[in-house]
């Protein structure tokens, strides 16, 4: 599916194919099933991240960032068209996912993450 994404939206930023296929050989290798992403922008590294889950057949992302709603596609769009919803949870942060996430942890909940992936400008 990997193949598929970037197919269709190669010029989407900012998860780059060989990057999707790095960070698939590394989640394989390393049994990872609980998934952060900071830093959702429009998607494609969550739709990336998504479908190394339903390839596995099991796991889910947490994908935190502000909302893009003037963004096409969007990180839903994204999701829905390639069957990822199940895999992907979007958290939609008002402030900064940085807040988001520090709630998680500070409330120390059974919520863990095996991986964490930091989308950084350009």
């Amino acid at each position: 599916m990997i193949d598929a994404i970037t197919q269709k939206y190669k010029d989407l930023p900012y998860m780059s194919h060989e990057q999707a296929l790095y960070i698939r050989d590394l989640i394989i290798e390393n049994d990872y099933k609980n998934l952060c992403e900071l830093g959702t922008h429009v998607g494609k590294g969550s739709a990336y991240l998504g479908s190394i889950l339903k390839e596995q057949g099991r796991g889910k992302l947490k994908t935190f960032d502000l909302t893009y709603p003037e963004k096409t596609p969007n990180p839903e769009q994204l999701l829905e068209e390639f069957k990822l919803t199940d895999y992907v949870t979007t958290v939609k942060s008002v402030g900064g996912y940085t807040w988001d996430l520090a709630e998680i942890i500070l409330k120390g909940t059974e919520e863990k993450f095996d991986f964490s992936y930091i989308v950084t400008g350009k």
